[in-house]
């Protein structure tokens, strides 16, 4: 049987054709989007109404981008959560009779099954990048904003 890492990129791929056939894999960083994030106060000042526009545009792009990339991790979470439910469900009945809440059984199995602490790792991770993006992103979309009310102005 195939590790898990293995089968998450198998899975994976799936998902990428899937995205191409959409034509999302067209959707990925464009470096000039750093121009505008790093945009200091006087530059700001001298951005006209096409300048905005620009910038707004570049940065709802990235935000595409890093939505994109959460979105990855969010599926990467489920698959992991998943292969991870069929496997403490395989173990229960090494537990019938033991009055234990489901998440201490799990966490016995993820400390005793090398392939449940690999999907737990998994999900850990995906789950930590989440959480980075998750303000980022916020973040970014508040610099669109402002940059585009500006070039409204």
């Amino acid at each position: 049987m195939a590790n898990s890492e293995d089968r998450l990129k198998k899975f994976e791929e799936v998902l990428d054709q899937y995205q191409y056939s959409f034509g999302l894999d067209k959707l990925s960083y464009n470096d000039k989007v750093d121009q505008y994030l790093t945009l200091n106060e006087e530059s700001i000042k001298h951005l006209d109404e096409r300048g905005c526009a620009e910038a707004s545009y570049f940065i709802a792009q990235y935000t595409a981008v890093l939505n994109k990339e959460y979105s990855r991790n969010k599926v990467r979470v489920f698959w992991a959560e998943n292969e991870l439910n069929k496997l403490v469900a395989h173990y229960h009945s090494q537990y019938a009779g033991q009055f234990m809440k489901f998440e201490t059984m799990r966490a016995k199995i993820i400390n005793e099954d090398s392939a449940a602490s690999a999907l737990n790792n998994i999900v850990l991770h995906a789950k930590a990048r989440m959480l980075q993006l998750e303000e980022v992103i916020k973040d970014i979309q508040t610099l669109g904003r402002i940059l585009q009310n500006m070039g409204r102005r």
